[in-house]
């Protein structure tokens, strides 16, 4: 993409949103971690002012601490869907144009539920998407991604015992049985995301040329 086109721009800007989603996360992790060690101090300082009665403000830490917890893992999972649904309605526009251009059916883009599953699919069984995306391993980690997203929608990111050593689970850490994602993670599923939609793109755009 040597010459930006307005499709571009539009395709450049709307990648931007779902990185700019990272940039704000780790503005509210700093102050997250600012919060815990506020928390910590506090509760430092009552422990030695009441040593006898500790039981029972100990009681009132782990319940302060865990509203804080709680409004952090919200604020991920929030922050995990809009970037997927980002991503999704790009993708979405991208395969129509290729399969548009192609003279093949959309039909795939009816069912808006199953459009990731029958995209990859789509992929790995048709010549139309055998140059799209040459990378195995990021189909398999936006498959992962995408069950991930299906848990939160679905089960408000609660993980059973049995799921827990799940191979989409692997890189997530488990809190109270809540799916919590660490910064790195999360910037991986971003750059894995971002990175399918820009072989996509390419693909499109070289099919004009």
């Amino acid at each position: 993409m040597n010459q930006f086109s307005m499709r571009d721009i539009v395709f450049n800007y709307e990648l931007e949103q779902i990185k700019n989603l990272m940039l704000y996360l780790e503005k509210v992790n700093v102050l997250w971690e600012e919060e815990k060690r506020n928390i910590d101090e506090k509760y430092k300082s009552l422990k030695d002012e009441n040593h006898e009665h500790w039981d029972s403000v100990f009681a009132d830490y782990e319940d302060e601490y865990h509203v804080f917890e709680l409004f952090s893992i919200n604020l991920k999972h929030s922050v995990y869907i809009t970037a997927w649904m980002t991503f999704e309605s790009m993708s979405r526009k991208i395969y129509e144009d290729i399969a548009t251009k192609k003279g093949e059916s959309k039909s795939i883009i009816k069912e808006n539920t199953k459009f990731i599953d029958k995209l990859i699919k789509h992929h790995l069984k048709s010549k139309l998407w055998k140059e799209v995306i040459v990378e195995e391993d990021l189909i398999d980690d936006i498959d992962r991604y995408k069950k991930v997203r299906n848990n939160i929608i679905h089960n408000n990111g609660q993980v059973q015992q049995g799921d827990l050593k799940k191979a989409e689970y692997k890189d997530i850490v488990i809190k109270s049985y809540r799916m919590d994602f660490s910064s790195e993670y999360l910037h991986e599923y971003v750059e894995s995301i971002c990175s399918f939609l820009e072989q996509m793109y390419v693909y499109k755009e070289n099919i004009e040329r």
